[in-house]
């Protein structure tokens, strides 16, 4: 049960990671000068979703 409990906090902080990380890369204002901005928005998102 602890493990499972591990897992779901390790997991937990890396959804905060990932939102947090996705918020800071679309609120960059330097976004559109990026060449494969959409990719990496993308990549992030999914990450995210995961």
């Amino acid at each position: 049960m602890t493990e499972l409990r591990d897992n779901y906090e390790k997991a937990q902080r890396k959804l905060e990671t990932a939102d947090a990380n996705l918020k800071k890369f679309q609120s960059r204002s330097d976004r559109l000068t990026l060449a494969n901005f959409d990719e990496r928005l993308r990549e992030l998102e999914d990450i995210r979703t995961e």
